[in-house]
C-alpha cells in the first residue's frame, strides 16, 4: 500500500512543480487502492470501480497532467 501512496504523493509533487500549489489546493483524489482519508494533504475519495487515481476540483489541464505524470 505504501507504493500506491508514494506513487500517488510523487504525482502530487509532479503536478504542483508544473502548475503552482494554488492550482491543487481544495483537490480531492480518487481512487481504488487505499482506505484512508488522506493523502498527501488533500481528501482520499475511495471509489471502487476507478481503474486509475485521478485528481478532481481541478481545472481539466491540471487533472490530465496528473493522470499522464
Amino acid at each position: 500500500m505504501s507504493d500506491y501512496i508514494e506513487s500517488v504523493c510523487r504525482k502530487l509533487r509532479l503536478t504542483v512543480q508544473e502548475y503552482g500549489q494554488k492550482e491543487v489546493d481544495g483537490a480531492v483524489i480518487i481512487g481504488s487502492e487505499y482506505d484512508g482519508d488522506q493523502i498527501g494533504g488533500h481528501k482520499y475519495i475511495n471509489f471502487p470501480t476507478i481503474a486509475d487515481v485521478k485528481l478532481g476540483n481541478v481545472k481539466y489541464s491540471v487533472a490530465r497532467f496528473f493522470e499522464d505524470a
